[in-house]
């Protein structure tokens, strides 16, 4: 009964033995932050050189697999470590160490992506070069170390914060980014303009003078005290000259344009002046046969 579990044991072991990680599909690009334009793109090379710029970042890309399958290991991570060159040396910090920038490899598809900007590089003090090393690792399965090149930094990355200059970034950068921008101004419509005295009140002369008229007129309209029943013409008329006063006040508190309000003008003016022509007639023939009544009355 042992036999068959120590086999299964071992036959576990065996195949977990021979299962190798791989790292395939790795690309170095450099882009442009500005413009966010691809400066350069290799595949992943042990003798790749590449001076950055202050706007330059690195972008990585890569999948890890294990016996050709897509495979998430336990640990990955860009090792920067200051350039073993021997022109690199002597520009570099005397406390210079070698960082590690993890990297995050997605479960189901084996991928990743991280990108390196020249702070991020600069981050252990190294001034002129550093190199840059893939660490793949898992248990149980054998480390990969893949280099990945010699990235010289720019002059302006400062060795004790690790931080680009902000002074020495190129003009346009700073115009773009951090210049002060134009006031944001917002035009709205002019105040009311302040009418004239003299014309405003030459309008409500205007308007007040066939009212004022038709108040002198009415005590001659009143015989013996006594307002007479309108006929029908005479109401229509003085309905219409109220609409007319009406649509004028109206007009002119709203400001409504003159083409608008014109056609309505002209449809009670006409029947204004219909209802007024016959209005008066009545009244000019009432007053007549009034005066000769009268006449008559003083002859008897």
């Amino acid at each position: 009964m042992l036999r068959p579990l120590l086999a299964g044991t071992l036959a576990l072991l065996a195949s977990t033995a021979t299962a190798t990680l791989a790292v395939r599909d790795g690309k170095l690009s450099v882009v442009d932050s500005v413009s966010a334009s691809l400066v350069g793109s290799t595949a992943l090379t042990e003798d790749y050189r590449y001076q950055l710029t202050d706007t330059d970042s690195l972008k990585l890309q890569f999948t890890v697999t294990r016996d050709g399958n897509p495979f998430q290991p336990q640990q990955a991570a860009i090792l920067v470590s200051p350039s073993s060159s021997s022109s690199s040396t002597t520009t570099s910090s005397p406390r210079a160490r070698a960082v590690q920038v993890p990297v995050k490899v997605r479960a189901n598809s084996g991928k990743a992506k991280i990108d390196l900007d020249a702070d991020t590089l600069a981050q252990g003090g190294a001034r002129g070069a550093v190199d840059l090393t893939l660490l793949v690792g898992h248990p149980n399965q054998s480390p990969l170390a893949i280099p990945l090149g010699t990235i010289s930094l720019p002059e302006s990355v400062a060795a004790a914060s690790g931080r680009a200059d902000l002074e020495r970034l190129p003009k346009h950068w700073e115009a773009e980014k951090y210049a002060p921008q134009p006031e944001i101004r917002w035009t709205f419509r002019g105040g009311e303009n302040q009418i004239n005295p003299v014309v405003a009140l030459v309008g409500l002369a205007v308007v007040l003078a066939p009212w004022t008229i038709l108040l002198a007129t009415i005590p001659r309209l009143l015989p013996q005290g006594r307002l007479p029943s309108p006929s029908l013409s005479q109401a229509l008329f003085l309905l219409s000259l109220v609409a007319l006063e009406g649509l004028s006040v109206i007009s002119w508190v709203y400001f409504l344009p003159i083409l608008t309000t014109l056609p309505y003008f002209g449809a009670i003016g006409l029947v204004a002046v219909a209802t007024g022509r016959q209005a008066l007639g009545e009244m000019a023939r009432r007053r007549k046969i009034d005066a000769v009544g009268g006449a008559e009355k003083k002859r008897s």
